[in-house]
């Protein structure tokens, strides 16, 4: 069987899913900014998931790589600021292992759009289960 991308509503649920913010006990500046990061993601493509109506078909090129570049930059001043939590958070099930997969996604997403050329990427051509699993 071929491997072909699923619907564009699993993968908006999916991706609303991987863009868990940190523990809310965490005060540093990375914390607050991947609050407010994962707030952006889920208000672009949580919003109403499951009403195919309300939604934007589509994610742009530069959404995607921005979301990219700033889970690169915060999870690394995670990294860098509490070594200790980093090791500790990093474990299937949690915000930063959340956090983690959902870059993987976006790397995966971003340099498919760069090298086709494409400025937009359709929901249903996203594929998340490959990118999280493999393909089955």
């Amino acid at each position: 069987m071929t491997y072909r991308p699923g619907d564009p509503t699993r993968t908006r649920q999916l991706l609303a899913a991987l863009a868990q913010a940190p523990d809310p006990q965490l005060t540093a500046d990375w914390a607050g900014q991947l609050r407010g990061l994962t707030a952006t993601i889920h208000a672009t493509v949580g919003a109403h998931a499951d009403d195919w109506n309300h939604q934007s078909a589509t994610l742009t090129y530069e959404s995607i790589y921005h979301w990219r570049s700033e889970l690169d930059r915060l999870l690394a001043a995670a990294e860098h600021h509490d070594p200790a939590l980093w090791a500790r958070a990093r474990t299937p099930g949690t915000w930063l292992d959340a956090l983690l997969r959902l870059r993987v996604v976006l790397t995966h997403v971003t340099s498919k759009a760069y090298w086709s050329e494409h400025t937009t990427i359709d929901y249903g051509d996203v594929e998340i289960e490959r990118y999280l699993w493999g393909a089955r």
